[in-house]
């Protein structure tokens, strides 16, 4: 067995493995990226995906990873305009890299889940006036469910968030309401 056999042996029983989805053209049409091939083996295999990449620039690797890639192989140059290989065309410079890395790092900052008001949000002096609270869609009898098709988030804002809506579906009403009544908790 080769020394490089021994490595990927090593790195398959350690769980280290990683499919990279690449297109093998040099350079590679932007068109011809398929970056939904990435969403595809995230959902197919049990592994890390990535995205090998022989086009210019870094737009389809920003692009790769936002599609779910964990691993980006992108060749590397000191000299991008070199002309003896054709890998320099598709190469970054460490310029490049860096701008890459801090495109990557910010973008991060922002893929967040909101599970609550941002400081921006509670700074605003008419925050309530934005906010909704669950109100009757229509008469509500005690101990009827409510469901989407008897409730519904309106403004003004008072005291109950919109937030627990779902929450109350298929829980019994604990008293009448009618139509356009604040549901109580």
């Amino acid at each position: 067995m080769s020394f490089i056999n021994k490595i990927n042996t090593r790195f398959i029983k350690s769980g280290k493995l990683a499919i990279l989805h690449c297109n093998t053209a040099y350079p590679t049409p932007k068109e011809d990226t398929y970056l939904d091939t990435i969403n595809f083996f995230n959902k197919t295999f049990k592994v890390t995906v990535g995205f090998s990449d022989h086009s210019t620039g870094d737009e389809i690797i920003t692009y790769a990873f936002l599609r779910g890639a964990k691993v980006i192989e992108k060749h590397f140059s000191n000299n991008i305009k070199k002309k003896t290989f054709r890998d320099h065309a598709i190469s970054l410079n460490k310029e490049m890299v860096d701008n890459f890395l801090n495109k990557i790092n910010t973008i991060n900052k922002y893929l967040k889940v909101k599970n609550k008001l941002t400081d921006s949000e509670k700074k605003q002096k008419n925050l309530l006036s934005f906010r909704r609270s669950i109100y009757a869609k229509e008469n509500i009898q005690k101990g009827e469910v409510f469901s989407t098709n008897n409730i519904i988030c309106l403004r003004p804002f008072k005291k109950i968030s919109s937030s627990n809506f779902f929450d109350l579906i298929n829980k019994k009403s604990k008293i009448k309401y009618n139509k356009g009544d604040l549901i109580k908790l």
